[in-house]
């Protein structure tokens, strides 16, 4: 369901990007082996650095970059280190990378916790069942938040509550 911003970049392109953020998705908490503080930075580096089998230099990068920014403060810079043509689709990776692990942070087995997300303008909004978000104060509080780490990159996130 978070991937649906993804649909509008060319085929290729599209294809690309969900691996990547697939694959982002499914090592974001590597770092936990190390520590539980600051996890994700320790994640950001064994991506970066490891010996992975199939994933180019770029890619590694580009997943380390994902996982290195899933949570907590996000900086305007945090993609200038990559190449041009990848930043912002890397920062659109980063950001539903962040609300797919916010959502799924609880582990929660809600199919309400899918929300309809559309991406335009800077703006991300997400649409939950009715009362769905009342039923699950941290997922509130953890969107609360993180409204407040988008409006610090000039980006808005709007849900219903």
């Amino acid at each position: 369901h978070l991937f649906a911003p993804l649909d509008n970049s060319p085929r290729q392109a599209q294809i690309k990007a969900r691996d990547l953020l697939r694959h982002a998705a499914e090592l974001h908490e590597i770092g936990q082996v190390i520590s539980h503080s600051q996890f994700h930075k320790h994640g950001a580096y064994l991506l970066q650095y490891a010996d992975l089998q199939g994933f180019s230099n770029l890619e590694k990068t580009l997943m380390a970059s994902l996982v290195r920014n899933h949570r907590r403060s996000l900086s305007a810079k945090a993609f200038q280190h990559l190449p041009k043509t990848w930043r912002q689709e890397c920062l659109l990776l980063c950001l539903i990378l962040r609300l797919a692990a916010l959502l799924n942070h609880a582990r929660v087995d809600d199919p309400g916790l899918q929300p309809d997300i559309s991406v335009q303008n800077n703006k991300i909004s997400l649409l939950f069942s009715k009362n769905l978000l009342q039923q699950q104060p941290l997922i509130l509080a953890g969107l609360q938040q993180e409204q407040l780490y988008l409006q610090e990159i000039g980006w808005k996130l709007i849900f219903n509550e």
